[in-house]
């Protein structure tokens, strides 16, 4: 005799055998396969008006945020808080190349080998997004900081040799000073062995 009680008893035996078979399928499917182990181009392209404008990765590091602001550490941690992060936080570093159609002008040139392996990335990413660095005419520094003129050399050799490097006037005296150097914190010594190693190469170049 056919009840509810059977009828349910065999729509449950029917949804158990058909999630038998489904996992079974499932784990039939898993094949091996090679892994990657490279992400994806790290640069995203855009349109502006007549411009096309290309964002390339240099990589990410994590930098302690309560520093990077002077006098705003309480809302720095704040703000923390409230997005669940911790300091120190992880920050990427990017530079924009413009193309303008009769010129290639890139903002900022990446960390070169100054900030460790997680950085640097600058080259690759422009090379996959369709350019060499030979190509670059002009390069444009927001400053005269490490994280953005780094990338400039690798080692003691000019990374874009056709390029115009741009930077002002009043930066560049003060990261190029000697006596700059020496009146600086032991700590920021560094910075200005940077700006010697990245940019004495193309004044030099230019005569």
């Amino acid at each position: 005799m056919t009840t509810r009680r059977t009828v349910l008893r065999g729509t449950l035996s029917l949804m158990l055998a058909a999630t038998a078979i489904t996992t079974l399928a499932r784990r039939s499917a898993t094949a091996k396969a090679p892994q990657v182990k490279t992400e994806a181009p790290g640069y995203y392209r855009m349109m502006l008006g007549d411009l096309e404008i290309t964002a390339l990765s240099d990589g990410t590091a994590k930098f302690p945020a309560e520093t990077l602001y002077i006098g705003a550490k309480d809302q720095i941690a704040a703000m923390l808080t409230k997005a669940f992060l911790d300091s120190p936080v992880e920050l990427s570093v990017n530079a924009f190349l413009v193309n303008t159609d009769d010129r290639l002008v890139m903002i900022d040139a990446g960390t070169g080998t100054f900030l460790g392996p997680t950085l640097g990335k600058l080259i690759p990413n422009l090379v996959v997004a369709g350019y060499q660095p030979e190509q670059i005419d002009d390069i444009i520094l927001t400053h005269a900081h490490v994280d953005h003129l780094g990338g400039l050399v690798a080692g003691d050799r000019i990374v874009f040799p056709n390029a115009t490097v741009h930077v002002n006037k009043r930066d560049a005296d003060f990261w190029l000073s000697a006596a700059n150097r020496d009146a600086a914190p032991e700590a920021k010594k560094d910075l200005f062995s940077a700006a010697v190693k990245a940019l004495v190469p193309y004044r030099n170049a230019a005569g």
